[in-house]
């Protein structure tokens, strides 16, 4: 009777740590997980050398970053580097900096939504590779009714239309996504 028992905690000891994780391998929607400014989102520009042009600065709801000396840069959509050589090209052209040195890097960043089938559906703070998993474990957990395998996510794109992709609980998200769980069917 005690070879069954040692064979019985073996058996669960050796297949309970199989790596059940490595199930879910991180799959991504979009391959390029570049960070875009949006709307809303607030940035530090940090200028090497010009303590009073460096600063955190919104992005408004248009688009624009209003900077001082230059006025207002457009920025929605834009990457961090690309935003960076926008800002520098804008004070070279207007002959206020010869050769500017700019960082860039989101200093409130948006956020995502999660509707469904979870414990606390709502709005939650993004951070980088944040995943779908992620989202569900911020909002409380699936509910008792959650389909826990198949997700919908509903992404804002450049022309303004919303787009809707299957995700998987490995599925990174971006900021402003909105990931819906479905109820399951029995």
């Amino acid at each position: 009777m005690r070879n069954f028992w040692v064979f019985i905690f073996s058996f669960f000891l050796l297949f309970g740590c199989s790596g059940e994780w490595e199930k879910y391998p991180i799959q991504n929607v979009d391959t390029d997980l570049t960070r875009f400014i949006q709307a809303g989102d607030t940035i530090s520009v940090s200028i090497f050398g010009e303590p009073l042009l460096s600063g955190d600065y919104i992005v408004s709801q248009e688009g624009y970053v209003q900077m001082p000396l230059v006025n207002n840069i457009y920025l929605n959509g834009k990457t961090l580097n690309t935003a960076q050589k926008a800002i520098a090209t804008s004070y070279q052209n207007q002959g206020f900096l010869v050769n500017p040195q700019i960082t860039i890097s989101i200093a409130e960043s948006q956020t995502v939504f999660v509707i469904g089938e979870v414990v606390n559906s709502g709005e939650y703070s993004f951070k980088e590779n944040m995943t779908v998993l992620d989202l569900v474990a911020k909002s409380g957990g699936f509910s008792y009714r959650a389909n826990q395998n198949q997700f919908d996510l509903i992404r804002k794109q450049a022309d303004g239309n919303d787009r809707v992709k299957k995700a998987l609980i490995s599925t990174r998200i971006r900021a402003g996504d909105v990931i819906r769980v479905r109820e399951r069917f029995f």
